[in-house]
C-alpha cells in the first residue's frame, strides 16, 4: 500500500485517536507522541492490516494498549476504590463549571471504567465498537459503564 492510499485510511481517525490518548494520559505531548506511534504501527502494519474491516477499533485498541504502557512506565496506573474515595472540591459554588466536574470525576475512575466511559458516553461509539477496541464482552462493559456512571453520579450529588 503506498502512502497517499494509507493517510486516506489513516488521517480520519486522527483527532479521535488523540481525545481518546489525552483522555487517558491527562497530558498533550503524551497523547501527541501516542499518537505519533500508534500510526508509525500502523504504517509498518500497512500491508497485513485489512482495511475492509474495522480500522477505526483496531486503531483505537493499538491506542488503548499504548496508553496502557504509557501509564505503567509512569506508573500511574491507578486502581481507585469508589467506596473508600474522599473527593474533595474545590471549584467554587458561584464558578461551578459541570463539564470540568464531571471530568474530574471521570479521571478518579479505575483505567478501564475510564476508558468504557469515554469511548460510550464523550465519543459516542457503540457497545460493539467498544467491545472491539477493548477487547471485553458487552456485558462486561454495560457493568463497567454502569459502574463509571453510578460513581460520577454519586460524588457529584455528595458535593450538593
Amino acid at each position: 500500500m503506498d502512502k497517499g492510499v494509507f493517510w486516506n485510511h489513516v488521517n480520519p481517525l486522527q483527532e479521535r485517536l488523540f481525545k481518546f490518548a489525552y483522555s487517558m494520559l491527562k497530558n498533550r505531548e503524551d497523547a501527541q507522541d501516542s499518537v505519533h506511534d500508534v500510526l508509525e504501527k500502523l504504517w509498518y502494519k500497512r500491508n497485513h492490516l485489512r482495511w475492509e474491516e474495522n480500522l477505526n477499533a483496531f486503531a483505537m485498541r493499538t491506542m488503548k494498549n499504548h496508553c496502557i504502557d504509557t501509564l505503567r512506565k509512569r506508573k500511574q496506573l491507578l486502581n481507585v476504590d469508589a467506596e473508600d474515595t474522599t473527593i474533595q472540591a474545590d471549584i467554587p459554588n458561584e464558578n461551578f463549571d459541570m463539564v470540568e466536574l464531571i471530568k474530574t470525576r471521570i479521571g478518579l475512575l479505575p483505567l478501564e471504567q475510564r476508558m468504557v466511559i469515554e469511548l460510550k458516553d464523550i465519543q459516542g461509539y457503540s457497545y460493539q465498537e467498544i467491545g472491539e477496541i477493548m477487547e471485553m464482552p458487552i456485558p462486561t462493559l454495560r457493568v463497567y459503564l454502569g459502574r463509571a456512571r453510578k460513581f460520577v453520579i454519586k460524588t457529584i450529588e455528595n458535593e450538593r
